[in-house]
């Protein structure tokens, strides 16, 4: 038996499918982004919009926010005036003469109501070790994208990731750094085989067509790990190097059935941030990339696994017109950065490319530029990360804790054809190299790097 409550009337009416046990989520009925939303409520503003009176502006976000024209006609759906419950049975023949509302929300619905437990603040997990003489020890992990090569080649079902963890020493008054990692140096097949010895193989069998845990980030949030995959959308919670599901976000505006191409990810304001890389480079628009490109969306995410879709084309777009670019000209980012404290936006791009794009040029178009971005994308600021490279470009980056989000480590990358081959820098958000760019290893691809 399912119950259907139908709110409003022609201008606005809404339904929520509940099981017949579930009537108490009547009770949890929220003003806006709730479990019930009418389509006149939900509207795309655009990015010079105005803060709603008595709320706040969150086109810094960039997001699809949710409105709410009327509150009273939310608030009388609690008192019952407006609810009209009808009892509907399986039978297809019955269900098929309801009118049931067609309009397709862009927004998940959560699976529950908000917890009441609070954000746990924890960053990062290990507790840093502080010498006499002002240096900070922290633990750093990174984790590997190894594209068609995830997939195991003995069990054709199951997709291997690889961790590499190391420490990171920030010197007394942040003037430098150094990084020793657990292994030491070694190839990458070596890398491989002491990576099994440690139990830092990550395997899953969760996979899309026949691709799985191609790894492009590690985040901690609300004090747990969480690794991206770039091919099922799928948010693995890592607990001691196994993966757990989490959240699957669906591609583009959460509607699409494939995986969202997960590329980086940030903590703001209590919430996860899940983008891509921007670029519709496989189906260049003449106008520039259309709105619903996949890649031009991002992903807000509760500690709840509450997920909303948010339309970033606008600020794809400020950022592309900033450097210039127009299309078939595009730009690639997948390290970017939110400061909580100076609240701004730093965004490394991984390729910044004014042309078209081909597989041939593609991989020579990476850069060392570092674009500084106010909470409401209204000023730009370019920074130089050391000298221009074009075969190795920014895949990820974290500010070091404890330096008032002033000191970033980042990951570079060189990626052509089957050459891979990964390297670490450290500099201040000023563009001071602080630790000249050193070579992980070649032949494997650490994407995502995290303070664990």
């Amino acid at each position: 038996m399912l119950i259907i409550c139908t709110v409003g009337g022609d201008r606005f009416m809404s339904t929520r499918t509940l099981r017949h046990n579930d009537t108490s989520s009547f009770v949890a009925l929220r003003k806006a982004g709730g479990y019930i939303t009418g389509s006149d409520y939900i509207q795309r503003l655009p990015i010079a919009t105005n803060a709603e009176p008595g709320g706040k502006n969150n086109v810094a976000d960039g997001t699809a926010m949710l409105r709410t024209q009327n509150n009273k006609d939310i608030i009388s759906v609690i008192g019952g005036a407006f609810c009209l419950i009808r009892t509907v049975t399986l039978n297809p023949a019955s269900a098929s003469n309801s009118r049931l509302p067609t309009t397709v929300f862009r927004y998940s619905y959560p699976a529950y109501p908000s917890s009441k437990i609070p954000y746990n603040t924890t960053y990062p997990l290990t507790t840093p070790v502080t010498y006499a003489n002002g240096s900070i020890d922290f633990r750093v992990a990174i984790i590997a994208d190894q594209d068609l090569l995830a997939r195991d080649k003995k069990v054709q079902s199951s997709f291997t990731s690889y961790l590499k963890s190391g420490t990171f020493t920030i010197h007394a008054g942040w003037t430098g750094g150094m990084i020793v990692w657990d292994e030491g140096d070694e190839s990458a097949e070596e890398a491989k085989r002491i990576a099994a010895e440690n139990g830092q193989v990550i395997q899953s069998e969760f996979g899309f067509g026949s691709r799985g845990m191609e790894l492009s980030s590690i985040v901690t949030f609300n004090g747990k790990l969480y690794v991206s995959d770039d091919k099922t959308g799928i948010v693995f919670h890592l607990i001691n190097h196994t993966v757990v599901p989490w959240v699957i976000l669906a591609d583009g505006d959460g509607t699409k059935p494939k995986g969202f191409k997960c590329e980086w990810s940030i903590v703001k304001d209590q919430k996860l941030y899940v983008g891509s890389h921007s670029a519709d480079i496989k189906l260049p628009h003449a106008d520039g990339p259309s709105v619903e490109a996949p890649q031009r969306w991002v992903k807000r995410i509760s500690k709840e696994g509450f997920i909303e879709h948010l339309n970033w084309n606008p600020l794809y777009q400020a950022l592309e017109n900033h450097l210039g670019i127009k299309p078939p000209g595009y730009v690639m980012h997948e390290a970017v950065l939110w400061s909580e404290r100076l609240r701004k936006w730093y965004f490394l791009p991984r390729q910044i490319n004014p042309q078209n794009y081909t597989e041939e040029r593609h991989p020579y178009t990476c850069n060392n530029v570092m674009i500084v971005v106010s909470e409401d994308f209204s000023e730009f600021k370019n920074v130089s990360i050391g000298e221009p490279n074009p075969l190795f470009g920014f895949t990820s980056a974290r500010f070091v804790p404890g330096t008032d989000e002033t000191v970033v480590v980042a990951l570079r990358i060189m990626e052509v054809d089957d050459l891979f081959s990964s390297r670490i820098v450290v500099f201040n958000i000023n563009g001071s190299i602080l630790l000249v760019e050193e070579e992980i290893l070649e032949g494997l691809k650490y994407e995502g790097l995290e303070f664990v």
